[in-house]
């Protein structure tokens, strides 16, 4: 089946409901782990990039993180976002030299925003500056959620969610901004009366979305035992 990039306008809440609740029964079943997954991978990869290169704040590591997670997976941005974390440990501050030193699978956009960020001076480091460089409301709510993991700051609808809501999509999908304030509201409402921050719940059915079911292990026997 052919990939499509599908942008997502509407969608009916019981629809969205009637998904959600599929993820998450497979979620509690086989990874209750990850909903604290913004406080042991998100936050604890920037802690890590902070100790690492602590001339720039957590702050700003969580604005870095949240720049090159465009179009990546987590893996991938969490590699970009360590290697970023070394080389800026000199002096480097265009994307010629990063993209050449080895941070070669982003769109130069990503990291012209990461350097910006890392750029903020001392009485400019606020969240609603990252905010403007960040100016989209997928990676804005990924920073905050990444920042903020134990309060409620919305939810991340990436990609994989836009999949979880309309199952028929192969390929990419978005969300116009309108789309995106109005699941955010319906996924909200929804996290709440399961008793979770959306960004948990979100965390959970993604990781059941991405990782699904877990293949059985299959155990292997040595029939040439004496």
């Amino acid at each position: 089946m052919k990939k499509t990039s599908v942008t997502l306008k509407h969608l009916n809440e019981s629809v969205i409901r009637k998904r959600v609740d599929y993820y998450y029964n497979l979620a509690i079943r086989y990874y209750p782990e990850c909903k604290d997954w913004y406080s042991t991978e998100f936050h604890e990869t920037a802690k890590f990039c902070h100790s690492v290169n602590p001339k720039f704040s957590l702050l700003q590591w969580c604005g870095v993180i949240s720049c090159l997670s465009p179009s990546t997976s987590w893996e991938k941005n969490k590699e970009f976002a360590l290697l970023l974390c070394e080389l800026t440990q000199t002096v480097i501050n265009d994307c010629e030299t990063l993209y050449n030193s080895g941070i070669r699978c982003l769109f130069s956009l990503n990291l012209r925003k990461s350097l910006a960020v890392l750029s903020l001076p001392q009485d400019e480091l606020l969240e609603t500056n990252i905010l403007k460089i960040l100016n989209a409301p997928k990676t804005s709510h990924f920073f905050l959620n990444g920042f903020y993991p134990k309060v409620e700051t919305g939810c991340t609808l990436d990609s994989h969610m836009g999949q979880i809501f309309v199952p028929e999509i192969v390929g990419s999908a978005s969300f116009t901004k309108a789309a995106y304030r109005e699941f955010e509201v319906v996924f909200n409402r929804i996290a709440r009366e399961k008793g979770l921050l959306s960004h948990q719940l979100q965390a959970m059915i993604w990781c059941a979305k991405v990782y699904g079911i877990p293949k059985p292990v299959q155990l292997k026997f040595d029939l040439n035992l004496v």
